[in-house]
């Protein structure tokens, strides 16, 4: 293989390579979003639940009273 085809090549792995890396960059920071997402997500839906047993409880305690 010759020097300029070789240059030529690692140009282009190079520009791969980079491509690459911001790919993957890109994916991470929309990953972390996400998972950030589904945290308070799953904070949301932790609340409603408690809120959601308590207001069963008192209607239990109600329910039994009578």
């Amino acid at each position: 293989m010759c020097f300029q085809c070789k240059h030529v090549f690692s140009l282009k792995i190079e520009k791969s390579l980079h491509e690459m890396r911001a790919e993957c960059a890109e994916t991470k920071v929309a990953a972390e979003v996400n998972l950030v997402d589904a945290r308070t997500m799953m904070d949301d839906a932790i609340k409603k639940m408690t809120e959601a047993n308590s207001k069963m409880q008192a209607a239990e305690s109600i329910f039994q009273r009578s």
